[in-house]
């Protein structure tokens, strides 16, 4: 599944979410097969053929400290050796921990939130140093009471410990809001600029193709050039 989350120079770079999620979401029909649920075993993963596998990856989802990773490292290892990608939910409902276990137990390349991640340097380091992805969802952290005190906007800060930071939506519906507008609160704390690099992060942790993520890349250059033209204008 592409998780295609959101410039330079002023262009309101908010507005790609419009321009763009369409096409990217044709690229690619592939799924994540979600191995939580509160049930911790391999099973559900066996029982997909690998010679028919159309899926690219095993996705943990909800509550990580009610459901820690230590819990689904079988199934997350089956799904490796099928050679499958591993996302992993940490670093909301529980604490810095809970993202290393993401990393290390589960093998997992993209984390659900994991801002709390900050509560421990170490954690922020082994996140850089793996390139493992974080999906920051601005409005979900604010509504739920996650966000920390003294990081009003953590994906300024794990960017600048050189993590791969992107943006993403947690339950619209819910928390009414969408992607779009989670561009615009980055672009507003943030800039146009690193709002950009963001969803140019996006594209590099997807489990696109690399062809599929020269598109997109071409998609995003295309449409940055429009609206910087357009802002000229």
């Amino acid at each position: 599944m592409l998780l295609v989350e959101g410039g330079d120079g002023g262009v309101p770079l908010a507005k790609i979410s419009d321009f763009g999620i369409s096409r990217f979401r044709e690229l690619d029909e592939r799924t994540l097969l979600d191995v939580g649920g509160g049930a911790a075993g391999s099973g559900g993963l066996r029982e997909v053929s690998p010679q028919n596998l159309t899926e690219a990856g095993a996705l943990l989802g909800g509550d990580e400290r009610r459901f820690p990773a230590r819990l689904f490292a079988e199934p997350f290892a089956y799904a490796r050796a099928q050679g499958l990608h591993g996302v992993a939910h940490a670093g909301e409902a529980d604490g810095a921990a809970s993202v290393r276990d993401a990393l290390e137990l589960l093998g997992a390349e993209r984390i659900g939130h994991g801002i709390r991640a900050l509560e421990d340097p170490q954690v922020v380091e082994l996140l850089a140093e793996r390139r493992a992805a974080l999906e920051i969802c601005p409005t979900s952290n604010r509504l739920t009471g996650v966000a920390l005190e003294g990081h009003p906007h953590p994906y300024e800060d794990f960017d600048r410990h050189g993590c791969l930071v992107t943006i993403d939506v947690d339950d619209p519906s819910l928390f009414g809001t969408s992607i779009t507008e989670e561009y615009r609160i980055v672009e507003r704390a943030a800039g146009a600029a690193a709002l950009e690099r963001y969803v140019r992060n996006a594209v590099e942790a997807s489990f696109a193709s690399p062809v599929e993520k020269a598109a997109m890349l071409g998609e995003i250059e295309r449409a940055v050039a429009e609206l910087r033209e357009q802002s000229r204008s």
